[in-house]
C-alpha cells in the first residue's frame, strides 16, 4: 500500500472520527457558548467557564495561531471582520482536534502493534 493510500486510510479510520468527535465536543461547545451566549450568560456561569476555555479553546488556538497563521498573516486579513475571526478560529480549533485524533490514533496502533511483538 502506498503512503497517499495508507495516509487516506489513516485519516477516514473510524477509530480517528471518534476519537475526533470525542475530543473536538467540548472544546467547540466552549467555543460556541462564548461566541453565542457570552452576552446573555450571568458572570458565576462565565467565571466557572473561564478556565475551561482557556485550557481547550484558547491555548491551541495560541499556539497553532503563532506556529501557523501569523506567519501566513492570516490575523491581519481577518481582523476587520468579527465574523470572518470567529469562523478562523472555529477552524482552527477543529484542524487542531483533528491531528490531535490522528496523532492519538497513529499512536494507540503503534502501541498494540509493540506490545503484540
Amino acid at each position: 500500500m502506498g503512503t497517499a493510500a495508507s495516509l487516506r486510510s489513516t485519516v477516514a479510520d473510524r477509530r480517528v472520527v471518534r476519537g475526533f468527535a470525542l475530543l473536538v465536543s467540548v472544546p467547540l461547545g466552549l467555543a460556541l457558548v462564548e461566541i453565542l451566549l457570552s452576552n446573555r450568560l450571568p458572570e458565576p456561569a462565565i467565571s466557572a467557564l473561564e478556565p475551561l476555555y482557556a485550557v481547550f479553546v484558547y491555548l491551541p488556538v495560541a499556539v497553532v495561531g503563532a506556529f501557523v497563521l501569523e506567519p501566513l498573516g492570516i490575523p491581519e486579513l481577518v481582523a476587520g471582520s468579527p465574523v470572518t475571526a470567529e469562523i478562523v478560529l472555529l477552524a482552527t480549533l477543529v484542524c487542531f482536534y483533528y491531528l490531535l485524533a490522528i496523532a492519538t490514533a497513529t499512536l494507540a496502533s503503534v502501541g498494540r502493534r509493540l506490545a503484540a511483538d
